[in-house]
């Protein structure tokens, strides 16, 4: 093709124009027809830039996305540091005051006791030596898949409520070293 641009020195139209086939709205037509293996290897090479693409996009994107969230975290702590400090003394402030609630015009303290809750510590050990007065006891109902799926293969019959799905299939194409 006269005038096409070479792939691996793409501008914004190249694959327009590799294709040479676009519709209303100005996209790539999809062509099912491969004029043989030829056709099929150069597609292939073209799909096989692409994800190597995509994979440095991805490669250079987490790189900065790391990069900008050790900096937002060195930032978060630095602040919570400062906001901590500045917090116990206004805790101690307040309990030096004997309130519970002190109003200011920045805002408002208010310190509540926190609730009692039972921790156990080896609940193997206090299941065994307990009175029934402690212990609750569950039963979950639920359906298995997996057995629906056997007996629905083996009888081909389907129980009252049950209904029998199917994914959808996969196309893959595979390029020699993805992933890399």
């Amino acid at each position: 093709m006269a005038g096409v641009s070479d792939p691996q020195h793409r501008d914004t139209d190249w694959f327009e124009e590799w294709a040479a086939i676009t519709n209303d709205e100005g996209q790539p037509e999809h062509d099912d027809d491969i004029a043989g293996t030829g056709d099929a290897e150069r597609r292939m090479w073209v799909v096989r830039r692409l994800r190597s693409d995509l994979a440095e996009i991805d490669s250079h994107a987490a790189q900065e996305i790391e990069r900008i969230e050790a900096w937002a975290n060195e930032q978060r702590e630095k602040i919570a540091k400062q906001t901590e400090w500045l917090e116990a003394g206004l805790l101690a402030y307040l309990k030096g005051t004997g309130k519970k609630t002190l109003k200011l015009v920045s805002g408002t303290l208010k310190w509540r006791e926190g609730r009692e809750r039972v921790v156990i510590e080896d609940e193997k050990e206090f299941i065994e030596t307990a009175s029934d007065i402690f212990i609750s006891r569950k039963t979950t109902v639920k359906p298995d898949r997996q057995a629906l799926l056997l007996f629905i293969r083996e009888t081909g019959g389907l129980p009252d409520g049950v209904d029998l799905a199917r994914s959808p299939g996969t196309f893959t194409v595979h390029t020699p070293n993805e992933g890399e």
